[in-house]
């Protein structure tokens, strides 16, 4: 028995060690991050790594927000995950739904899902459709393709179908409708997944810049990702005219700082949201899932 016990402790404390490590790993980059956008141009360019700020200063964070694309960038990804996460839960309750209802030909249907799940369109096909619904340099690119996710769509339907069906069948003796059985009794009862798979969405629309690549030219239209890797990866800062403002004697502007900044912009949304739909997070996928 005490051996037993000495192995367990010694194999909760490899636990431990591991997922502590794990966390030194993760947290140090976003620290460092963190701590440079705070810092100012002489304590970057001298100091290689620190996880604090150093000489602090809100400059490199006033810079991104007087600079005219930035605001607009951020109001282009606000728009679009609010509208877009919108208009991918509302397709996906119906979807989902009526897939639901056991009704004949829905078999079929799950099963054209599932082969579109495993064997999507491809790259060249959807940008070629896109093109020729001449939503090309329109925001609707960036919210229209993609709006249902057959994984989602599967997801909640299974969440749907474990509803118990003496629910339905009592509201539809009272008179209710599909739409207000749908609207006053399945949704309400669905709040974990429908939480779960909106911050899903909401995170998609928030982090994806491929279609900002792909169908957007127009500067004036680039989501936050988009301009992100701009500044970052391709060291463009000639749409915010920081290397102007560099050369006139702004000792504080340095490129680092700049790009930490940006990337603590572009992140802390999500970072901010996601405590308030955790408690929902797990529950959902697993009640969506065993529920099937």
């Amino acid at each position: 028995m005490s051996k037993s016990l000495f192995k367990m402790s010694i194999g909760q404390m490899l636990v431990y060690v591991i997922v502590l490590l794990c966390c030194i790993v993760t947290l140090v980059p976003i620290l460092h991050v963190f701590s440079m956008s705070f810092s100012s141009g002489e304590a970057v360019q001298k100091s290689i790594l620190f996880l604090y700020p150093k000489d602090f200063t809100l400059q490199a964070y006033r810079y991104i927000f007087d600079s005219s694309i930035f605001p607009k960038a951020f109001g282009v990804t606000v728009l679009v995950t609010v509208v877009g996460t919108f208009l991918n839960m509302v397709m996906t309750i119906l979807g989902a739904y009526s897939l639901s209802r056991r009704a004949p030909g829905t078999g079929l249907m799950l099963l054209f899902i599932v082969i579109a799940m495993i064997l999507p369109a491809g790259m060249i096909p959807v940008y070629l459709l896109v093109k020729n619904l001449h939503l090309l340099d329109t925001l609707w690119a960036l919210i229209i393709p993609g709006m249902v996710a057959p994984f989602y769509l599967i997801l909640m339907r299974n969440f749907f179908w474990g509803i118990p069906d003496a629910l339905i069948e009592s509201a539809q003796m009272e008179g209710s409708s599909e739409w207000r059985t749908m609207a006053q009794i399945i949704v309400p009862l669905s709040a974990p997944v429908l939480a779960t798979i909106g911050l899903f969405y909401a995170v998609g629309h928030w982090n994806d810049f491929f279609k900002g690549i792909f169908y957007i030219n127009d500067r004036n239209l680039w989501p936050l990702q988009v301009l992100l890797r701009s500044i970052v990866m391709q060291s463009d800062y000639s749409s915010m005219g920081a290397m102007s403002a560099m050369a006139a004697g702004k000792s504080n502007l340095v490129p680092e700082t700049i790009q930490s900044a940006a990337i603590v912009v572009v992140t802390a949304p999500i970072v901010i949201l996601y405590p308030f739909l955790q408690k929902y997070f797990v529950g959902g996928i697993v009640l969506g899932a065993v529920k099937g």
